[in-house]
Order: structure tokens, then sequence, then C-alpha cells
């Protein structure tokens, strides 16, 4: 089956520890869209969620540690797509027979957004800083 969204280097923000995270989100959206009507897509979800939970974190940890000037910008992006994505469950919670459709699409015109407004614009930061970027991924290990 063809992906529903592919890696493009014009996405990468130029920080491996991102990059690496965004093409596992990829691959957790491509993941979810095999899972289009049928039981294993909640599981699926639940795996997205957690995800992106540990992806927002290390991002948010790394713009602490760094001193990024837009942090909380950057944060508020991250909880509206929670919510919504909060939407979306509570929508299929009630309604089993939605497909999974809709959340794709939003995913993937969310993030490609965000990652070439936001994170590009993060990454640039992160390389122009004259600290020890590797250090900063170092303290978010823990996830």
């Amino acid at each position: 089956m063809k992906e529903f969204i592919q890696w493009s280097d014009i996405s990468s923000v130029g920080i491996n520890e991102i990059d690496d995270q965004h093409k596992e989100l990829l691959n957790i959206f491509n993941e979810l869209n095999e899972t289009l009507g049928n039981e294993d897509r909640k599981a699926v979800i639940d795996k997205l969620v957690k995800y992106t939970i540990i992806h927002f974190a290390t991002e948010e940890i790394v713009m602490n540690i760094s001193n990024y000037p837009d942090i909380e910008e950057h944060k508020k992006q991250h909880k509206a797509l929670n919510d919504t994505v909060c939407g979306y469950i509570n929508k299929y919670e009630h309604d089993p027979d939605l497909t999974n459709h809709d959340l794709l699409l939003f995913l993937k015109q969310w993030l490609t957004e965000h990652t070439i407004e936001s994170d590009k614009k993060f990454g640039a930061f992160l390389l122009n800083t004259k600290s020890n970027e590797k250090s900063w991924f170092r303290k978010t290990s823990r996830f």
C-alpha cells in the first residue's frame, strides 16, 4: 500500500533528533491510514497520542534549555493539536463507524504547516546558537 504521507528532505528542520521524531510520526500516520475502518484504529491512535506527547515534550524541554524566544507560541500550537486530536478521539468513541480520513487529512496538513513554519524556525535557532545541541537532547533521553 502506498504511504499516505512520505518524508521529504524539504521537511527537515536540520536537527537529526527532531527529524527522526518527525519521521516516526509519519510512520504512525501511515499506520493509522492502514487501519481505516477497522478495529485496530484505537491502538494506533493511542500510539499516536503517546508518541506526540514524547515528541512535544522533547521539543519543549530543548526550547527551555536553549532559551528559545518563541517557546510560548510553539507550546500553544502543540496544545491546539492535542485539543483537536482529543476531539477526534471523542467522536470516534461515540461513533465507531467514522473513518480516520478526516483525522489523517488534518494531521497531514498540521504537521506540514507546523514543520515548515514553526519547527524550521526552531531548528534554525538551534543551529545558530553557540551551545552544544547534543547536550540538549541528552537531557531529554529519559523519554
